[in-house]
């Protein structure tokens, strides 16, 4: 069974990778879509990502300033999140309407009470869309956060390993 320790290292590693992977991967798209709002999100997640590697660092390395890092990371995720939704709310995106697929126009113009515009139907899903991604997030990140801040501190009180 993992100790504490070994389990909160574990889980910040992969969400610190994560976050680094997604932020690369929101830079190329913002690159490619001459996008630079998702150039903003990916530098911020790449970021973020390296703050929840180095507080993972501090916590492998028996550093009480682990629980500051880690629990910044998630607050930091959470604010990214927040913005990056309420802009959207506030100003929508366009959306691409000549590229939707044939089927979910023919679904649409199926709806009762369609009057054949689709930005007017789809315009209000976006945006419970963007209000759910932020109830999530402020439960998701909000949980992450409070773990850590739970649980690095109690990590910290065990004997750092000797090494071999």
């Amino acid at each position: 069974m993992f100790s504490l320790r070994k389990k909160i290292l574990k889980l910040s590693y992969f969400d610190g990778v994560g976050l680094i992977v997604m932020g690369v991967l929101s830079l190329v798209c913002a690159a490619e879509w001459r996008d630079p709002t998702g150039g903003i999100v990916g530098m911020a997640l790449v970021t973020l990502g390296g703050i929840e590697l180095r507080g993972r660092s501090f916590l492998h390395n028996h550093k009480t300033r682990a629980t500051g890092w880690l629990v910044g990371s998630q607050l930091g995720l959470l604010l990214v999140i927040l913005s990056y939704c309420l802009r959207n709310l506030a100003h929508p995106p366009s959306l691409p309407l000549n590229e939707l697929p044939t089927n979910l126009l023919t679904m649409l113009q199926k709806m009762p009470g369609y009057d054949g515009d689709a930005e007017g139907v789809l315009q209000p899903m976006m945006k419970i869309v963007y209000a759910l991604l932020m109830l999530i997030s402020v439960f998701y990140q909000g949980g992450m956060a409070m773990y850590y801040l739970r649980k690095t501190p109690q990590a910290l009180q065990s004997p750092p390993p000797v090494p071999a």
